[in-house]
């Protein structure tokens, strides 16, 4: 999710500030989560098993195995996402987790690549509606 498109035109820049939302959301949830575990199982813990405790610390990805529907703080947007049929769903992650081009998800579906696209975009704003977000 490192890679951004070029940030021109509305549809580009709008998908820019909304994979930056996803990406801080979710890294938030993961580092309270985290946290939480470390703190409950540091106070479980013998000390001299220091060998577990090692692999406990927070830097580990343990949220990647959560869905990732859990790992949002923004409740608003965990009921936006929950209400969207399967097949959106699925091409908003295809997208903006598995960072996938529309081919490959037209592909992938069999779909059309404008239809991909179309559906994409109609979520965008559909979740930026929802959610309260500005117009440009």
């Amino acid at each position: 999710m490192k890679r951004y498109n070029n940030g021109i035109g509305e549809s580009n820049v709008l998908q820019n500030q909304f994979t930056a939302y996803l990406v801080t959301a979710v890294h938030r949830k993961k580092i309270q989560y985290l946290r939480a575990k470390f703190r409950r199982l540091s106070n479980e813990m013998p000390l001299d098993n220091q060998e577990i405790r090692e692999e406990l610390q927070p830097e580990q990805d343990i949220t990647s195995q959560l869905p990732l529907l859990e790992q949002l703080e923004n409740k608003e947007l965990h009921q936006a996402l929950e209400q969207l049929k399967k097949r959106d769903f699925r091409i908003l992650i295809m997208k903006i987790s598995d960072e996938r081009s529309f081919e490959e998800i037209a592909d992938e579906i069999g779909i059309g690549y404008k239809t991909v696209t179309s559906i994409y975009y109609r979520l965008i704003r559909k979740l930026r509606d929802e959610l309260g977000g500005k117009k440009e």
